[in-house]
């Protein structure tokens, strides 16, 4: 518990217990939606309170409203056959700032009480400062919330630039010794040096990929948008993977099914998700083509990268735009052991399409292929 919420306990028990000493009731109940029902003793049956919460579930529209209600518990009671005694009790909302966050509860043993005006007033003014108490409370720890959040977005920033900064020193000077510009290597110290210089790319890949996320997770993420070409982006996309391809035998296939020809984005972030579309075609499919096909139609345009490659479970396709869940943990071993990711692609990519007002989906059909779409609206 953390400090703030003690204080808020301890306010709110010093209130209850001046309701006690000041009224001749049988109880009282504050209710804080946020956190359990604070103080009501063994003097109040269970079942009166599940009473209470029926009666106050039944009159939202008068309790958000600022009004308060009074209700005798004999009805209740007939209706769920219970040997209770008969209370009265009224409840008063606690709002503040427009905001309903709880309520305010007396209890009186007696059927049809009539409620004096000054417990009433009182009643009035103590849910006041109830909820002024609860509203306070929670502020506290939204602003606590979220200077932790800059916290660590500090933390995020100044850790990455030190990750990435020994790591691509690493990487540069491990493909300056596989040069071989300073004395040659034998085949094993350009086996270990290439395997280096690979786990320090997927390490960078990895810190990119979370920063990404993290931003645009806090809302921190920007779009630059421009009036970009469809061709140019998409065959700068092809061009990115269109090697790695042919090194596997592939055919890629390119087709524009639109008469529009730009559309408004950030050129930057929409060739980061078709890269990612298409390298994972390319990374799970052994034989067959990569076709990216563009059309138009409903005041949206569709990206469509489908491959023949070997596809995912059913099951599996509800987890693809989850942060880490990797394809590798789903399909055919043999088929990608030498492929890695971070797991991140996906789940950034849906992300960065939501930003841009659109949404990724997948339709897929195990040893048959995937058809990834990417669905950006026109305007």
């Amino acid at each position: 518990m953390t400090k703030s919420t003690e204080t808020l306990d301890s306010i709110l028990q010093k209130f209850v217990d001046l309701l006690r000493q000041e009224l001749n009731i049988s109880d009282c109940v504050i209710q804080s939606f946020d956190q359990a029902n604070i103080d009501y003793t063994d003097s109040i049956y269970p079942d009166l309170l599940e009473i209470a919460n029926i009666v106050i579930n039944q009159e939202q529209n008068y309790l958000t409203k600022g009004q308060y209600v009074i209700k005798s518990s004999s009805f209740y009671l007939a209706e769920k056959s219970k040997n209770l005694p008969i209370f009265t009790f009224i409840i008063f909302p606690l709002i503040c700032q427009d905001k309903y966050l709880g309520n305010l509860l007396f209890f009186q043993q007696k059927n049809n009480y009539n409620w004096t005006k000054e417990e009433i007033e009182l009643g009035q003014f103590m849910a006041i400062h109830s909820a002024i108490a609860i509203y306070q409370n929670q502020l506290e720890r939204e602003n606590n919330y979220l200077k932790q959040e800059k916290i660590i977005i500090l933390k995020t920033a100044y850790i990455s630039h030190e990750l990435r900064t020994p790591v691509s020193a690493i990487v540069g000077f491990s493909k300056i010794i596989l040069k071989e510009i300073y004395g040659s290597l034998n085949l094993k110290q350009k086996d270990y040096l290439t395997r280096i210089v690979n786990s320090g790319e997927y390490l960078l890949e990895l810190v990119n990929d979370l920063l990404d996320l993290f931003k645009l997770n806090t809302q921190k993420e920007v779009l630059k948008l421009t009036n970009i070409n469809l061709k140019t982006l998409c065959q700068q996309a092809i061009m990115m993977i269109e090697a790695q391809a042919k090194n596997k035998g592939l055919d890629v296939i390119f087709i524009i099914n639109t008469p529009v020809e730009t559309l408004i984005g950030d050129q930057r972030r929409l060739t980061q998700i078709l890269i990612n579309l298409l390298s994972n075609s390319v990374k799970f499919t052994n034989q067959g083509s990569i076709t990216l096909k563009i059309s138009s139609e409903n005041n949206q345009f569709s990206f469509s990268v489908i491959d023949t490659g070997i596809g995912i479970k059913k099951e599996d396709q509800t987890k693809l735009f989850q942060p880490f869940q990797q394809l590798s943990n789903h399909l055919n071993q043999n088929l990608i052991q030498n492929e890695k990711g971070t797991g991140l692609g996906l789940a950034l990519s849906q992300q960065l399409a939501l930003l841009h007002g659109g949404k990724i989906t997948c339709i897929s059909e195990v040893n048959r292929g995937s058809c990834f779409t990417l669905y950006l609206p026109i305007k």
